[in-house]
């Protein structure tokens, strides 16, 4: 049972891991309950609980920022000159309606991102 209940947790350091984030974290009463399913020896219930403790554990991480960024284009695209050049394009009716233009402008965002100039 226990190489079973490590094997569900990924492995016995990841097993530690968690069950030392539970018993720091984690609500009492899931704390309680995961001790009353090991004393089940319900397999099940043990996995259920696990899960839902990895989850939490997860859960608790912050996420990354996703921003707009990446590899400048090799269209030879111009970086914008200024933060007001790009703001400007921005507003301009086309983008966000032209797929073109809207490619464009971020492109050369991209391009401006990478040289520093934003």
């Amino acid at each position: 049972m226990t190489s079973k209940v490590y094997e569900k947790a990924g492995g016995q350091e990841q097993y530690t891991a968690l069950i030392t984030w539970a018993a720091e974290n984690a609500d009492p009463a899931v704390v309680t309950e995961y001790n009353a399913a090991l004393a089940s020896m319900d397999e099940g219930r043990i996995t259920r609980n696990l899960e839902y403790m990895k989850y939490k554990m997860n859960e608790s991480i912050p996420a990354d920022t996703r921003r707009l960024e990446g590899d400048s284009p090799s269209t030879g695209l111009q970086p914008f000159s200024d933060k007001n050049e790009w703001q400007k394009a921005q507003t301009n009716r086309l983008y966000g309606k032209d797929r073109n233009y809207t490619a464009m402008v971020d492109k050369r965002y991209l391009t401006s991102r990478k040289k520093g100039i934003l």
